[in-house]
């Protein structure tokens, strides 16, 4: 019996390393499947692999850019293949092409020269547009060189990040990554449905702010909103626009404007001059939404005077949502400004009770006007 158990002791000691390493191999196998179910239970997904923040940035649109640039360079029009590998980029692919291709047919085809001599002595948006693209032949090394270095999960990872302080917690977990297309077409950036399309050479101006401005966009894409808007023709249109303009846009310029007054500028001064002038402003602008709201009764007189007023609206709402966004801070707090995320029309529900306790000269909402807000967030609240 004891010889027995000898060589059983001997074997099991021969056996240990292996029973060890199969111990191991079923232990690390199982990892994956109880990370997966502690996901689902839990609610949470995980963050995306660096792969994932690579496969979220796009530069085709750049490339495509180049033979349509040097065609117009040679006075020459662009083949419809050229234009049609443009356009069919992600980026692109969102832009109106009339307006790009009249733009950059204006910017760098020589038979246009006096035109555009013209064009960039407006002073206008569209000067600067046109003074962008001007610049883009001699910066095209430092453009390649951004792409080609540029850090995604760096880049992305931050702007995300920052996009959470202003949404509901987890709210930049409901969803994937949005496609970061970058393009050649004027010094702005936008979110279109999973797209942000940005200037290349824009992002590169703004240097460390680029993360900032990037994140305003994320924070449009992962913003959580029950809006059900009314189709254009409505009559309800235009005030329900201006009412998710101003909340949407008020709320994110806290990620990348901060604090008002906006800081000097010397690449675009006179955007600074022009916001702070329209924060300034901001009461009077809410005293006309005020009489438009009292006094359109009839469906005629709301969508003419609801156009009227977002044509007239400076910087598509911006200052006006900061300055709404930065009194319900100051008066009510962070919470109640992220409780109102998904419905624009409580955001204004929320500063009304922040101007209330205002020891400036906020202004206040009149009743009438609360009670026109009331009855269209019952109609499109969802």
């Amino acid at each position: 019996m004891v010889s027995v158990a000898a060589a059983n002791l001997s074997r099991l000691k021969r056996l240990a390393p292996r029973l060890i390493q199969l111990a191991t191999l079923v232990l690390f196998m199982a990892l994956p499947l109880t990370a997966v179910c502690s996901s689902f239970l839990t609610g949470r997904t995980t963050r995306p692999a660096r792969s994932d923040f690579q496969h979220a940035v796009d530069g085709t649109g750049v490339r495509a850019f180049w033979p349509v640039m040097e065609a117009l360079q040679r006075d020459r029009e662009p083949s419809d293949d050229a234009w049609g590998a443009l356009f069919a980029t992600p980026g692109y692919a969102k832009l109106q092409p009339a307006y790009v291709k009249r733009t950059l047919r204006l910017a760098y085809m020589p038979a246009k020269s006096e035109e555009l001599r013209t064009a960039l002595h407006q002073g206008d948006y569209y000067s600067r547009v046109l003074t962008h693209l001007v610049r883009v032949p001699e910066e095209r090394e430092r453009i390649l060189h951004f792409l080609s270095s540029f850090n995604a999960a760096k880049t992305l990872g931050a702007a995300r990040q920052e996009a959470a302080a202003y949404l509901p917690k987890g709210a930049t977990d409901a969803r994937r990554l949005p496609l970061v297309a970058f393009v050649i077409v004027e010094p702005d950036g936008h979110v279109d449905d999973d797209v942000v399309v940005f200037d290349v050479l824009y992002a590169i101006d703004r240097g460390a702010d680029f993360v900032d401005i990037l994140a305003h966009e994320f924070h449009h894409y992962y913003e959580p909103s029950r809006l059900q808007a009314p189709p254009a023709d409505s009559a309800d249109y235009y005030i329900v626009h201006t009412v998710k303009q101003v909340q949407m846009e008020g709320t994110a310029d806290l990620i990348d404007k901060k604090a008002y007054p906006l800081h000097a500028d010397p690449q675009r001064q006179w955007y600074v001059d022009q916001y702070n002038a329209a924060y300034a402003d901001a009461p009077n602008t809410l005293r006309h939404l005020d009489e438009l709201l009292s006094a359109a009764a009839s469906a005629q007189e709301r969508a003419v005077a609801g156009k009227q007023f977002w044509g007239a609206l400076k910087f598509a709402g911006h200052p006006t949502g900061f300055y709404m966004a930065n009194t319900i801070l100051k008066y009510l707090g962070k919470p109640a400004l992220i409780a109102a995320e998904p419905d624009p029309f409580e955001f204004f529900s929320v500063y009304n009770d922040a101007a209330k306790r205002c020891t400036t000269e906020c202004y206040v909402l009149s009743d009438s006007s609360m009670a026109a807000l009331a009855k269209l967030e019952s109609e499109y609240i969802r």
